[in-house]
């Protein structure tokens, strides 16, 4: 089915593009289609982002406040991934991505109606909201790639996705750092808002086959299905835990806020430094994927073996920026630590696409997006809590690396344990 819907969107070019990447972008149109409104709306997402965090700790002044809006922002989607996930096995994911963004475009522009500390818990309310919807967009975006392209452009395609996600963190967050700081949180919610909607419009145009979605409704898309797959496929399982081994770290997006806002601040309320780390965040991650790509290649084999450096240097890289003097150093020091987080990200998600069948993918995207929200929810709190409580920003980092390292020898281990099964790539 991919190959074949890949094949219908490539038209005859005098002109042959030779580099992957850009390849399965200029001759796929419906992954152009994907990646245009993953452009328009993650980049609107930092800019909510920053704007909410500046918000946060303007109104309060207080970290534990903070690691609550980041707890509002990824345990709801834990909780919500039960009922979401079927949903994506059974209806059209299109359908499913288009009704996510209209709705997270009427509620962005909700956020204008906090204007002090009493409405704190509209600001919770509104981003549990947003996440719920995103818990449902995220999986059906990875389930619905495999439909637009080609099994042997997954990796091309999947670290462009990646690679955008992370240049529209860069660029994102440095712009909606600047917007903040000089224009004020109002223009993060108004831009957000438009990003959902060119986004919707992006997906709009999508023209697949979708190989389950809702011609397939002889299926009542339960858990049970899923799971037993899982467990039948362990390795598929580990893998589908990678990103929650790395999310026990999510407390590193707070440990970032408070070196723009405490140890390096620029700008109005430190807007502009926390948009500096969180685009050096960005950068890191943007050329990760890239980087392991070329030096270990795209087999199953190879991006397996990439997964436990990935989160060495993950670790590193936070406990050099507990060391750091200045700004520069700091902000390398983040490049580098997620120059490995990336990658562990990027090849946990195209080894799942290519070796889960049609029927459970959404369920397992959901299961892993699941586990991802949590640990990033609790590791957040924890972090924030730890904060208020006296720990200093290089101290908070250097808990991340310890995290980061220790989670990374848990993953080696059972992949160690597992060596002896492979993954293979379903008939399509």
């Amino acid at each position: 089915m991919a190959s074949q819907g890949s094949a219908v969107n490539r038209p005859k070019r005098f002109l042959r593009v030779r580099n992957i990447y850009l390849k399965v972008l200029i001759e796929n149109r419906q992954f152009r289609n994907l990646w245009a409104a993953q452009v328009v709306s993650q980049c609107g997402d930092w800019f909510n982002s920053i704007a909410l965090y500046t918000l946060v700790l303007k109104l309060t002044g207080r970290t534990e406040a903070l690691g609550l809006l980041l707890v509002a922002q990824f345990l709801p989607a834990a909780l919500a991934g039960f009922w979401v996930g079927p949903l994506v096995d059974k209806f059209s994911r299109r359908t499913l991505m288009f009704a996510c963004d209209l709705a997270r475009a009427a509620l962005a522009l909700c956020f204008l109606i906090v204007t002090d500390a009493r409405h704190l818990h509209l600001i919770y309310f509104l981003t549990i909201l947003m996440v719920v919807c995103q818990a449902l967009f995220e999986p059906a975006r990875k389930a619905i790639l495999p439909d637009l392209v080609a099994p042997r452009e997954m990796v091309a395609a999947n670290a462009v996705a990646g690679a955008t996600w992370s240049s529209m963190l860069a660029f994102g967050a440095a712009l909606g750092g600047l917007v903040t700081g000089l224009l004020g949180v109002r223009w993060g919610f108004c831009l957000n808002s438009l990003s959902f909607l060119l986004s919707a419009w992006f997906v709009r145009r999508l023209q697949v086959r979708e190989s389950f979605g809702a011609a397939s409704s002889q299926t009542k898309a339960g858990w049970g299905e899923a799971l037993g797959y899982l467990k039948a496929n362990r390795k598929a399982g580990l893998l589908a835990s990678c990103k929650f081994l790395w999310c026990l770290s999510g407390g590193l997006t707070l440990v970032l806020t408070l070196y723009g806002n405490k140890i390096f601040p620029l700008g109005k309320d430190g807007a502009l430094s926390i948009g500096l780390f969180y685009a050096c965040r960005g950068l890191g991650a943007a050329v990760g994927p890239f980087v392991a790509h070329r030096l270990g290649g795209s087999s199953l084999k190879e991006m397996e073996k990439a997964l436990l450096p990935s989160f060495l240097v993950g670790g590193l890289g936070y406990f050099l920026l507990s060391q750091s003097q200045t700004m520069t150093a700091a902000m390398l020091c983040v490049v580098l630590a997620h120059l490995g987080g990336a990658t562990s990200w990027v090849f946990s998600t195209t080894m799942l696409q290519l070796s889960l069948p049609s029927q459970v993918r959404g369920r397992v995207f959901s299961l892993e997006f699941t586990g991802l929200t949590l640990a990033t929810a609790t590791s957040s709190y924890l972090v924030g809590l730890a904060g208020d409580r006296g720990w200093s920003a290089p101290e908070l980092a250097q808990a991340v690396a310890v995290t980061l390292l220790s989670a990374g020898l848990v993953l080696a281990f059972g992949l160690n344990a597992l060596r002896h099964r492979d993954l293979t790539e379903p008939q399509r």
